[in-house]
């Protein structure tokens, strides 16, 4: 149910907006810098799409327009992601967050903060952007660089993402790791 009008959708999870460790504030931060760099038109083009509890006390905090989805179970994730043009991570102190690598899968590219999983999943990857870490203005400036992107490259940003995914099978993984051992144990 999102509207014809929509052509950007701006994926993200809300499930512990107070934790520091999170984030959220910072990404509040950067959708109002986002809305602030947009035209009139071009805000009317962007939706929010969130997941978590916390949909009637986040919503007053963004200016466009905005679904939340609410609570939604492991195996419906995919779906989440597949409507999404970006997934946002806005955690700023994490080892993961899963939610990177789960996007990237789906082909979804992920913007967020240097650190945790993005470090490995988007880094240097071509599967997303990162900002510095909690720089709000650097992390609108990205969402805004993906906005702009023609659909070709934003289409094939997506596929990147997906075979970025696909190489990382229990096989390739197992292999590299094997490798990583037998280099070092010759050295030793």
């Amino acid at each position: 149910s999102i509207p014809q009008d929509i052509e950007f959708v701006i994926g993200f999870g809300s499930q512990k907006v107070d934790d520091p460790r999170k984030g959220f504030t910072y990404f509040v931060d950067a959708i109002k810098l986002l809305y602030s760099k947009l035209t009139e038109q071009e805000r009317k083009k962007v939706l929010l799409l969130s997941i978590g509890k916390n949909e009637e006390r986040i919503k007053s905090m963004f200016p466009f327009k905005m679904m939340c989805l609410g609570y939604m179970p492991f195996d419906k994730l995919s779906e989440f992601y597949s409507l999404s043009d970006v997934f946002v991570c806005t955690s700023v102190n994490d080892a993961g967050p899963s939610m990177v690598g789960q996007a990237i899968s789906c082909g979804t590219p992920v913007v967020g903060f240097e650190m945790g999983a993005l470090l490995d999943w988007v880094l240097n990857k071509g599967t997303g952007y990162c900002a510095k870490l909690r720089d709000s203005n650097e992390l609108s400036d990205l969402l805004l660089k993906l906005f702009r992107m023609q659909r070709g490259d934003r289409n094939a940003l997506s596929e990147h993402c997906r075979s970025v995914a696909l190489s990382y099978s229990m096989d390739n993984r197992v292999e590299y790791w094997m490798s990583l051992y037998d280099k070092y144990r010759k050295i030793s």
